[in-house]
């Protein structure tokens, strides 16, 4: 078990650092929830990954993905609604006319299907794009390669579908990927990003903190890393601490964070907040929890704590 050989490794000085899970947004989902344990929940950062869709108006659809669509930049290509397109395969007479150069607009696809079976029934369809209408990705960005496809949320696609029914002939584009950096609000806790109350304890307030985690490899083992390498006396609880106390629960809007569909988040979803990178070095005041503590805790949850510290 994680948990055991985790607690013999703080008790050798050394801390553990470990993701929260990716079973959210339900709540007691989070996972390596032990109090010895730094278990960190998902957030993103202010940088984001967008493939927007311009539509025969001139006007522009947010939306979010990882492709290189090697379309043109102008909206010149027929888009139907989803319905549509399964009565409208690529034999037929319509499709024959339209070169099948037309977009997919899906609404209500299986959210479970990989994306290769995705891409694979768009293009059964005669599709050449795809505009993929759901919240349930959230902030993650989905990789294409090179078919033209995006996401694009449930509040911004009510417009799509009212250009499609406002026109004989809706035409659009999709743009390929393109970085957006100082993006507001950030950090944002990221939908899959598993969520306490721990199920062993609601007495452990799981995550501890929330990090980067979202379109990023994650970097926050490296925050506790330094912290040690300055502050080599410490112990994984004093660092753990440190890291904890001086966490933020606002975001670069100076208001509170929140979750991916926007409401406020809570400890639950976060922890203590969202991490800092200099505040731990300095953190004033900290909270040292001893092994005693820690076997106090396994007996309170009606563990045998001599069992775990002989394995």
């Amino acid at each position: 078990m994680i948990a055991i050989g985790a607690f013999h490794a703080v008790e050798r000085g050394i801390i553990v650092v470990c993701a929260a899970g990716n079973y959210g947004p339900e709540k007691s989902t989070i996972v390596n929830d032990a109090p010895w344990i730094l278990t960190v929940a998902a957030t993103t950062i202010d940088c984001d990954l967008q493939s927007n869709v311009v539509m025969g108006t001139n006007k522009v659809i947010k939306g979010r993905a990882i492709n290189f669509s090697p379309l043109s930049k102008s909206a010149d290509y027929p888009m139907i609604y989803g319905e549509a397109a399964k009565t409208t395969t690529a034999d037929s007479d319509e499709a024959s006319e339209r070169k099948y150069c037309r977009f997919v607009c899906v609404d209500g696809i299986n959210d479970d299907l990989s994306i290769g079976v995705i891409i694979t029934i768009v293009q059964a369809l005669g599709g050449l794009g795809l505009v993929r209408i759901t919240d349930q990705i959230g902030a993650e960005a989905e990789y294409y390669g090179d078919f033209p496809a995006t996401v694009v949320r449930t509040k911004h696609a009510a417009t799509i579908l009212q250009y499609i029914n406002s026109t004989s002939n809706p035409v659009a584009t999709i743009l390929p990927t393109s970085i957006v950096i100082d993006y507001k609000p950030a950090p944002i806790v990221a939908t899959f990003s598993s969520r306490g109350p721990s199920s062993l304890s609601k007495n452990i307030l799981k995550p501890d903190v929330a990090a980067p985690g979202v379109n990023i490899l994650t970097a926050w083992i490296g925050l506790a890393a330094s912290i040690k390498s300055e502050n080599p006396t410490w112990s994984p609880s004093a660092i753990r601490s440190a890291i904890t106390t001086s966490a933020t629960q606002f975001n670069n809007m100076k208001a509170p964070i929140t979750r991916d569909l926007g409401s406020v988040a809570t400890p639950y979803d976060y922890g203590a907040g969202g991490i800092t990178t200099i505040q731990p070095f300095q953190p004033g005041l900290v909270y040292e929890t001893t092994t005693l503590d820690y076997f106090n805790y396994l007996c309170y949850i009606g563990l045998n704590s001599q069992k775990v510290a002989k394995q």
